[in-house]
């Protein structure tokens, strides 16, 4: 867990709690007060996934996968070869 994500968890913990007002705890965490609102329906107090973002761990839609990265990484050098064998 990063430090942002650790100061996040304690300050809406604070904010459930009562300890804090919403706009304080939107203040200490440069944040809106409705964000602070939706931070304080996912808490949970006996873990802290909660704080994590959904699509941590998955790759990009977008990305190329392993075997088409090894293709292009070993393409260059395997023409290359050719090449000087054909010279």
């Amino acid at each position: 867990m990063s430090q942002k994500e650790f100061q996040r968890v304690k300050v809406i913990e604070n904010a459930a709690g009562g300890r804090l007002s919403v706009r304080e705890a939107s203040r200490l965490l440069h944040l809106s007060e409705r964000q602070i609102q939706r931070l304080k329906r996912r808490y949970q107090p006996d873990s802290v996934d909660w704080v994590q973002h959904g699509n941590r761990g998955r790759s990009m839609p977008w990305a190329i996968s392993v075997p088409q990265k090894q293709l292009i990484v070993t393409w260059p050098a395997a023409s290359m070869w050719a090449s000087t064998i054909l010279i």
